[in-house]
């Protein structure tokens, strides 16, 4: 548990789109969240407040792990080590530098020797920034924030330019998944019972974009656990691509709920980050 927090740009301009009594509930939660390490729980009433939380919460665990970092590293050494802690940043920066002019000389001798070489030469860039991927990991639990944030960026960027996959971004807010193929999206929407029995009729029609919208979202989801072979988490539970094809394995009163809100009927709040908002109530009421 911690003592304080900041308070961030993307939590105001989410906050202050919601009414009085909810923007407070949200504030407490995150507090909660925090400073007493305690998930909120909403009822089925409140999934909208449910998928808005998500939303915050990957901003939230990257506050909660930086606290953490400085706390072991505080606990380590604490300000008298501050002189050590620069030195082996500075040592790290060297050492990325050093990585960096080997990997262009490289490329200079593969120029040079033909297309042989520059086979390999794409082998050893390889290397090194799976080698460079695995020091931010581990800068991280050193306290070495700022080198460990640009490197992080660069191997998001990679992923962002190999994939387009809104997931590997900090915040998904304001983003929609890619859209997927007939064939791709044909065996989550036979899980959607009735609906995919109606889907001629519903598919051009804002109903059909909702479910498309839906199945869409946890392609991508999966994709991305796929892409960075690690489990995805929602509202507190990681979830691997199983768990997340599962995630469709709910009543039909749920999709109908879903789609409905998705679709702005009946003067409904719109949903300020769609993607995390359709797992969140996925995951909610999914039948186990």
């Amino acid at each position: 548990m911690q003592d304080d927090f900041k308070i961030f740009r993307n939590y105001y301009e989410i906050l202050k789109k919601l009414p009085a009594n909810k923007c407070g509930k949200i504030f407490l939660a995150m507090c909660e969240y925090i400073l007493n390490d305690k998930e909120p729980v909403f009822s089925e009433s409140e999934w909208g407040l449910a998928g808005v939380f998500a939303s915050l919460k990957l901003s939230l665990d990257k506050t909660k792990s930086i606290h953490e970092a400085r706390s072991v590293a505080g606990a380590q050494g604490g300000r008298g080590n501050t002189k050590q802690s620069e030195n082996k940043e500075k040592q790290i920066v060297k050492n990325t530098d050093k990585n960096k002019s080997k990997i262009k000389q490289t490329e200079s001798k593969a120029k040079a020797n033909g297309s042989k070489q520059k086979a390999n030469t794409k082998q050893t860039k390889a290397k090194h920034r799976s080698i460079e991927a695995r020091n931010i990991e581990a800068n991280i639990t050193n306290d070495k924030e700022t080198i460990s944030a640009c490197a992080r960026e660069n191997v998001v960027e990679n992923f962002v330019e190999k994939a387009k996959n809104i997931f590997v971004l900090p915040n998904c807010d304001g983003l929609r998944p890619r859209e997927h193929s007939e064939e791709e999206r044909e065996p989550l929407l036979k899980k959607m019972g009735r609906y995919f029995d109606l889907w001629d009729t519903y598919k051009n029609t804002k109903w059909g974009d909702a479910m498309k919208l839906i199945v869409d979202t946890v392609l991508e989801a999966v994709e991305y656990v796929h892409l960075t072979q690690q489990p995805m988490l929602i509202n507190g539970k990681s979830l691997k691509e199983q768990d997340l094809f599962n995630l469709l394995n709910c009543d039909e009163y749920v999709f109908t709920n879903l789609i409905k809100r998705l679709g702005n009927s009946e003067n409904s709040e719109p949903v300020f980050n769609e993607p995390m908002y359709i797992l969140s109530v996925l995951l909610t009421n999914r039948r186990e």
